[in-house]
């Protein structure tokens, strides 16, 4: 028996009979998104990586910044936890999982721009305990523990800085 999920393509098998998933589950969280110290949170980060980073707990106390690096990516989805089916929410908890060819993938490889990496480009899911879906079509991705938060501070204080003030126009 497979289930199929409208809008993720006939060719996307959530399950099957075994309840397995059918689809690559390329990495999986340490441990339960439920012990994390901070929930995930997305950053975009300089040319076109971003990141998801959250701390986690460290056996000796305290905690660890971790994070999920995403590499050339052509478009990132943020689906709240009831905008997608309880399968995928099944399918991606606590690991990331290369969809395959998507509807989302098929039209992303249609534009001119993302032509020339067709080839490399992938469709990657991930959500977290009652989190959002974080959907990425990117070339790669890398799990960094310890993550270095100076990217994302240097981030937020590029786009601080290259804001105009509203009342004094500078």
């Amino acid at each position: 028996m497979k289930l199929e999920l409208p809008g993720w393509g006939k060719t996307q098998v959530a399950c099957s009979k075994q309840g397995k998933s059918m689809n690559a589950v390329l990495w999986k969280l340490p441990v339960p998104s439920t012990g994390l110290h901070r929930e995930p949170r997305f950053y975009p980060l300089r040319a076109h990586d971003c990141c998801l980073w959250w701390i986690a707990e460290k056996a000796e106390g305290g905690g660890r910044n971790e994070a999920l690096i995403f590499n050339e990516v052509f478009l990132y989805k943020v689906s709240i936890y009831r905008a997608y089916p309880e399968p995928i929410r099944y399918l991606t908890y606590d690991k990331i999982v290369d969809m395959g060819r998507t509807p989302l993938l098929t039209e992303v490889l249609s534009l001119p721009r993302a032509k020339e990496a067709g080839a490399t480009l992938k469709h990657f899911a991930i959500s977290f305990d009652t989190g959002p879906l974080f959907e990425f079509i990117a070339e790669t991705f890398r799990f960094e523990s310890p993550f270095d938060t100076g990217a994302l501070q240097s981030e937020i204080s590029r786009r601080l800085a290259s804001t105009i003030n509203p009342v004094t126009g500078v």
